[in-house]
């Protein structure tokens, strides 16, 4: 097996030595290496027709008056949308031909399903280049971030998107002229709710890991939370207690938003939604009214709960992201303090032993007068005055000295 700098290496000899056996196995290594990445994008955009194929179906509801049909959210969108951030044009093609093979299971005809298919993908792209211009990130810890989603990726680009694709099914006979603004209303609302639930679920999927060392305590939280809003969503969905009660569900989502932040909240709103589509064609608080006033309560339900959590959300990130900046800020601070201290704090001489007589010079002149004095003492041929009678010897002549 070849690494790249043995391949290198092989490269340079092969050019050098002008070995055509060389060239072949560089030629052959550089073939693998095409057909690997080959193989790695067919496989992500097969992976991206079959998502878009199974997300496609469950916000489409059927026997509808106008059109016969119409969508509460388009989750396939919001899933383009998302692989286009985190995977780039490489799985374009397969976003389009998931968007073919859902047209086709719909029964078009070939013609319109691939008109429909390429109108449908120029929302999403649009919104990809357009945050992309405004330096998204996929982490989704800007309040900006969440703006740019918000307004370029769901509200401008689906706008686009929703009026070529209207425009192709009206083209092609698909839906009648006369049906045109409202279908594109009601195709640009459930693009917008597609974006705004399913592309942050599926950012915050991609990065999602079980933290090390979790409390007890937090795992028994995030079950009650997740527990909660499947129990509640139900009950103001399905028992039918009024559609006021359908408000009991953002206490839920706040929580999940404040203490996990964006995988609770973009999960809490997965769920939520998902139960509010399944119980529009069910027993609720909408099985009072026409199927249009439905959508219109669904869908203003299901884009307040999504905007409040994703802000939410981001908001607590930011803030906690900024919190810990400054704690480290701080001790970085406090480090840089306790070195400039280090730094000017005076440093001790070292001690040096010294001598018990540390003045040679005065010790030589001490020296010189003991000798001077014994010499006097000892008597010379002027020593009868004052050196053999006023001084004498050393210690006597120091005695009469004090005597006297």
């Amino acid at each position: 097996m070849l690494t790249s700098g043995t391949s290198g290496t092989s490269a340079e000899s092969a050019v050098a030595s002008g070995n055509p056996r060389g060239n072949t196995l560089v030629i052959v290594v550089a073939d693998r290496a095409v057909l690997r990445r080959c193989g790695v994008v067919l496989l992500q955009n097969l992976l991206t027709v079959l998502a878009y194929f199974a997300v496609a179906q469950p916000g489409l509801v059927q026997n509808i008056d106008l059109t016969g049909q119409a969508r509460i959210l388009f989750p396939a969108v919001g899933l383009t949308l998302a692989a286009l951030l985190l995977l780039g044009w490489r799985v374009w093609p397969g976003t389009v031909l998931g968007s073919l093979a859902v047209s086709l299971f719909l029964q078009r005809s070939p013609g319109s399903a691939a008109l429909i298919a390429l109108a449908t993908s120029v929302g999403p792209s649009l919104g990809y280049l357009l945050m992309r211009r405004m330096h998204f990130r996929s982490q989704l810890d800007r309040p900006r971030d969440a703006v740019s989603l918000v307004v370029f990726g769901a509200v401008v680009g689906m706008l686009v998107g929703s009026v070529l694709r209207t425009g192709a099914m009206v083209a092609t006979g698909t839906a009648a002229m006369q049906n045109f603004w409202y279908l594109f209303v009601s195709t640009w609302v459930s693009s917008i709710l597609g974006v705004l639930v399913v592309t942050p679920f599926l950012l915050v999927l991609r990065r999602l890991h079980w933290p090390r060392g979790v409390r007890p305590v937090r795992v028994a939280e995030i079950t009650a939370i997740l527990a909660a809003t499947v129990v509640l969503t139900f009950v103001v969905s399905m028992v039918n207690p009024g559609r006021e009660m359908l408000f009991l569900v953002f206490p839920v989502l706040i929580w999940a938003a404040w203490r996990f932040q964006l995988p609770g909240a973009t999960l809490c709103t997965l769920i939520v939604s998902g139960i509010a589509v399944y119980s529009v064609q069910q027993s609720g608080p909408f099985a009072d009214h026409d199927l249009r006033y439905t959508l219109l309560v669904v869908e203003a339900f299901i884009a307040s709960a999504s905007l409040a959590a994703l802000l939410l959300s981001v908001a607590v990130t930011e803030r906690d992201r900024a919190r810990d900046q400054i704690h480290d800020a701080s001790v970085e601070l406090v480090r840089a303090v306790e070195r400039l201290e280090d730094s000017l704090r005076p440093r001790s001489a070292p001690l040096i032993r010294q001598r018990s007589n540390p003045d040679p010079e005065g010790s030589s002149e001490a020296e010189g007068a003991e000798r001077n004095g014994v010499t006097g003492a000892g008597g010379g041929p002027a020593g009868g005055g004052l050196g053999g009678g006023g001084l004498g010897g050393g210690n006597t002549g120091r005695r009469g000295w004090r005597t006297d």
